[in-house]
């Protein structure tokens, strides 16, 4: 079975290369036939229909050998330059990332997401300055996604560092990210390290009226003092 992702932006220069060359790395680090293919706004003789821009396709080969553009050499050089970050597993052209690499991070609290997006989430929100780890993905059993697939063991030797004292569990509310914070809360008290997570309910802005039973029943099972 074959799939297929679309990756897009509302402008230029905002990460799109970078994120289809993250992914075709992480793709093909796992064995999996992988070929990118970038649409661009310049140099089509044919317009499409319907459409106000021309554009034509590159098409990636999964082999140097398939390069067909000098655009499309660009992307192969910045496939083969991201890697992951040695300590929180993230996406990253060094051997450790900036966000690690930084003195005024708090190496004390350490946050645990899913993926890249969800890192970037929290970080846009200014609210969070210590360090992260990134799973790249969730506990999933019945889809063979059991912790070496997500790097626990990379997590534990974090854990064993004996820097962290508050590990802050920010998966996705699913029956899969829920299994996943319990599986690392056990992890970390079983080091005598405090264990978290984040907290969920009603959204900034939003309306009870309008708001599902179940998020308004976690609000109030996680309500506190004013």
């Amino acid at each position: 079975m074959k799939h297929a992702w679309f990756i897009t932006g509302t402008d230029t220069d905002v990460g799109k290369t970078l994120v289809s060359c993250a992914l075709l790395h992480a793709l093909r680090a796992r064995g999996v036939s992988a070929v990118g293919m970038k649409p661009v706004a310049s140099g089509c003789d044919e317009p499409r229909e319907g459409r106000g821009r021309p554009r034509r396709e590159l098409a990636v080969d999964a082999t140097p050998d398939g390069l067909r553009s000098a655009d499309a050499e660009a992307l192969r050089v910045a496939l083969e330059r991201v890697g992951h970050c040695r300590r929180c597993n993230d996406f990253s052209e060094e051997e450790i990332c900036p966000l690690c690499a930084s003195p005024r991070r708090d190496h004390s609290l350490l946050c645990v997401v899913e993926s890249p997006a969800d890192l970037s989430s929290i970080e846009q929100s200014s609210a969070f300055n210590g360090q992260y780890f990134v799973l790249m993905g969730r506990l999933s059993p019945l889809d063979g996604i059991g912790p070496d697939e997500i790097g626990i063991a990379r997590l534990e030797a974090l854990l064993d560092e004996g820097r962290v004292k508050e590990v802050i569990l920010a998966t996705n509310l699913t029956v899969e990210g829920e299994a996943t914070a319990h599986y690392i809360s056990e992890l970390a008290r079983a080091r005598g390290i405090r264990a978290t997570r984040i907290a969920y309910g009603v959204p900034v802005g939003g309306e009870l009226e309008y708001t599902d039973r179940g998020t308004l029943a976690r609000a109030l099972t996680g309500r506190r003092d004013v």
